[in-house]
């Protein structure tokens, strides 16, 4: 049992060096590091080879990633990346292995195809169903995955795209052993002549006159059978369309039901230009028209233009050689959550990485309640940087990483930060989407995001990618503003290092190792790195456990995104960060007040507020004053064969909490815990954890000590051991509202006290 996951990658800089060898089956370097995992000779190999960028130029230096295979089939999760240098020496400097040899071969695999295509069936929605048309053509590959270094064998499937209620499109692993789904990773990522707006045109008003580069002059028609009228906005790199509200001719065959029609519209006239009406974005209507033409133009200039700059740094490729794009989408039938539109609006942008067009855009931009998201260049560079992410990373960044104190959504928060660091490289300003976020009048600023921020790791970590995003992007703007544009490929060459769970630590890691190169190569200079290693220790990005000390006394709110339940782990996953109070004089209580609720979507659809969560609590006065240590290990849950023995895939958590919590009910979505019989002094550390089957959010969180006499009839529980208390509970009660008072800690809770509840409390639980 492992009480922190293995890292399982490794930087290299001086030792370890290898004079420039070509892994392959057989090759003694791979076959000594099988040996070690019990693993026979000429069985690990690598299976793919793509060429990377190494940093800038003057280090002279190459990169090449490499995909590995176990017994022929490839291992997700698996990799290595090698630089090599101008001499021929190579290096390892990054990579993940199996920890030992696979419980079973591929020709010993007890599900087939057919079998574990069931077992995705039910995760699919309506509309991916009618997409695929029959279970049958649903397509898996054989495949290692490797769960806490351990290669378990599975049939790996992609989901078709969905639309609602929010976008989807998944990887899933059934297990090839028992049947049963091992993990689901969702793929998207939620954000000629002609005269364009340079950046947006909020940002910059006066529009300018353009040549488009790329069209495709010899353009053939995306459907069956038909030719095309006219040169379209089609590219060597780019397709994009449009999306209209009634059937005109041929459609994109990814439309489902309700949704516009996707279609290109714009085509050179006989001059082969591609001017057309500029909106008025000073005009409500203008940014709520659903079918104008800009959108679809403004889209294929600034995915041009980032490609052209991608070029500079020696960037080579992307996942999909044809990206299609979409611009305008919306539901045509109207969205109860706003009812001033007659369309059903679509308050996002994503990056899926469907590259057959069959299957879906590669990216998709949506027509707001408000605003017109391709308007943004700042939103069309942050989507393609997530493609450069995909193209770059070894395996994504999209898997969560398990660590003793919690479960973390870093690695997505990576490939946020990322994909904007990419919009920063193109415009050089801390603001992101000024126009999106000017004219979007619920989003309450005049941007999406802003580098420019004084986020910091563990105190504004919440388990949800685009707020965990804010202090790496910000040490990377801060950085960025000291040493200039030599800090990009710095950021680029990083990519390929890093596993897909990465965590903030281990990117800052990849990037001082890259920079630590860069330095001694003569690109940057002592001062540089010095600078970089700042901005990453100024917001904690080095060495970040994740525990917030003293929330009682932060002014706003916290919030949470707590990872769903599954049957592939039992009995929940921690929380991502945890929270520390120390009882003052004059309390014995922590009174912890927030709301619940099912994740929301983009699209103005209801919510639950039925969720399920309990609190975790560890007691320095029971235990010791220390975080709680979760524990996670590969077991078997049952037998899946008696004849052949047990599959170990079943995620099992434990942890040394001392105490756990059912929060009563307060309102449709408020709920409390009332923690009595604490002592003065005495440390708590708290944990979220999620029993619902969906993504939960706590929100308006907040933390108090009241004063003991505040109570009614003082604290019943005082001295006794938490045990002897299982039956006779404790009690929680309602406050008048975030924040309190200035009556001191807790009188602003105490003053709108209406009623002492039973509060559920269950069995102590010490590993």
């Amino acid at each position: 049992m492992a009480a922190r996951r293995a890292a399982g990658w490794a930087l290299v800089l001086a030792a370890g060096l290898v004079v420039a060898p070509r892994a392959h089956a057989g090759e003694p370097r791979l076959d000594e590091l099988a040996a070690a995992r019990g693993i026979d000779a000429g069985e690990l190999a690598v299976a793919r080879r793509v060429v990377v960028p190494a940093g800038s130029g003057p280090r002279q230096a190459s990169a090449e990633r490499r995909e590995l295979e176990l017994h022929g089939i490839p291992i997700r999760g698996a990799y290595e990346t090698a630089w090599t240098s101008s001499d021929g020496s190579a290096q390892v400097v990054a990579s993940r292995y199996p920890g030992v040899d696979a419980q079973l071969r591929p020709d010993q695999r007890r599900f087939e195809l057919a079998e574990a295509r069931r077992a995705v069936v039910p995760l699919l929605r309506p509309d991916q169903l009618q997409r695929i048309g029959s279970v049958d053509q649903l397509t898996g590959e054989l495949v290692y995955v490797l769960l806490f270094d351990v290669p378990v064998l599975a049939w790996e499937f992609t989901t078709p795209l969905s639309q609602r209620p929010t976008p989807s499109r998944s990887q899933v692993w059934v297990s090839a052993g028992t049947g049963r789904v091992l993990d689901v990773i969702e793929l998207v990522d939620l954000d000629n002549q002609a005269q364009v707006y340079a950046i947006n045109p909020q940002h910059t008003p006066d529009p300018s006159t353009v040549t488009l580069t790329n069209i495709d002059l010899d353009q053939q028609s995306w459907v069956e059978d038909t030719l095309l009228d006219g040169t379209y906005l089609t590219g060597t790199r780019v397709r994009v369309f449009n999306c209209i509200d009634e059937e005109d001719g041929p459609y994109a065959p990814w439309r489902s039901d309700d949704e516009c029609f996707p279609t290109q519209q714009i085509s050179a006239d006989a001059q082969g230009d591609f001017f057309v009406s500029l909106p008025n974005i000073t005009l409500l209507a203008d940014n709520r028209d659903p079918t104008d033409l800009y959108a679809e133009l403004s889209m294929y200039w600034h995915a041009e233009k980032f490609f052209g700059f991608m070029d500079t740094l020696g960037v080579e490729g992307f996942p999909c050689e044809l990206s299609n794009m979409v611009a305008n989408f919306h539901w045509l039938s109207p969205s109860p959550g706003y009812p001033e539109v007659d369309y059903g609006p679509f308050n996002n942008a994503y990056y899926s990485g469907s590259c057959e067009l069959e299957s879906g855009p590669t990216m998709l931009f949506g027509q707001g309640s408000e605003i017109d998201f391709a308007y943004d260049g700042d939103v069309v560079y942050h989507e393609l940087g997530h493609g450069i992410v995909q193209h770059l990373t070894p395996a994504g960044l999209r898997q969560h990483r398990s660590r003793a104190d919690g479960v973390l959504r870093d690695a997505r928060a990576l490939n946020e930060s990322i994909a904007d660091y990419h919009t920063l490289m193109l415009t050089d300003r801390p603001e992101l989407g000024d126009y999106a976020g000017f004219y979007w009048s619920s989003l309450g600023r005049a941007w999406i995001r802003d580098a420019d921020n004084d986020a910091q790791c563990p105190r504004d970590m919440a388990g949800q990618e685009h707020n965990d995003s804010a202090p790496f992007t910000a040490a990377l703007w801060a950085a960025r503003r000291r040493v200039g544009a030599k800090l990009d490929p710095v950021v680029i060459a990083s990519l390929p290092l890093l596993p897909g769970d990465a965590s903030i630590e281990e990117a800052a890691a990849a990037l001082l190792m890259i920079a630590a190169s860069e330095r001694d190569a003569g690109a940057w200079t002592s001062g540089d790195y010095e600078q970089l290693e700042r901005a990453l220790a100024a917001r904690n990005l080095i060495d970040c456990e994740r525990v917030v000390d003293d929330p009682a006394s932060v002014d706003d709110p916290f919030f949470l995104y707590l990872r769903n339940n599954g049957k592939f782990v039992s009995p929940f996953w921690p929380g991502p960060v945890q929270y520390r109070q120390v009882v003052p004089e004059g309390s014995d209580n922590l009174l912890i007040s927030f709301e619940v609720s099912e994740e929301g979507n983009s699209a103005g659809q209801p919510v639950r507020n039925d969720v399920e969560v309990r609190v975790l609590v560890k007691r320095s006065s029971v235990s010791e004053d220390g975080s709680i240590q979760f524990e996670y290990e590969l077991a078997a849950l049952g037998h899946a064969d008696e004849e052949n023995g047990d599959i170990d895939e079943t995620w099992e958590v434990t942890g040394d909490w001392d105490e756990s919590y059912t929060p009563t009910t307060l309102g449709e979505a408020r709920r409390q815990v009332l923690i009595r019989g604490l002592e003065a002094g005495e440390a708590v550390h708290v944990s979220f954890v999620n029993l619902d089957l969906s993504t939960v959010v706590v929100r308006e969180l907040q933390f108090a000590n009241v004063p003991t006499e505040e109570l009614d009839g003082g604290s019943p529980g005082a001295g006794r051991d938490p045990e002897i208390l299982e039956e006779e509970g404790g009690c929680a009660c309602a406050s008048a509202g975030p924040g309190g008072s200035d009556d001191g800690p807790g009188q602003g809770l105490v003053a709108g006290m209406l009623v002492l509840l039973a509060l559920g409390r269950h069995r102590s639980r010490r590993r």
